[in-house]
């Protein structure tokens, strides 16, 4: 399945919320450099829908707030 993603970097918690069918905003601790957000993106994702983080992959907005982000079952 794929979902877009609204990331927030350098927030005070980790959370994961649904805004759509599809949409999610994603807060992470890690700061938007070296690609730090996005593994904190990665493991956030992986722990709210309960897969292993190596079945989540991005496949765009790598250096973007909004991420387009693979899930597998």
């Amino acid at each position: 399945m794929r979902v877009n993603i609204r990331v927030k970097a350098h927030a005070s918690k980790v959370f994961v919320k649904k805004l759509g069918e599809n949409s999610y905003t994603v807060s992470v601790t890690e700061p938007p450099e070296d690609g730090k957000a996005n593994r904190g993106v990665i493991r956030a994702l992986a722990k709210h829908f309960k897969v292993p983080q190596s079945n989540i992959n991005l496949v765009s907005g790598h250096s973007a707030r909004v991420k387009i982000v693979e899930i597998q079952n």
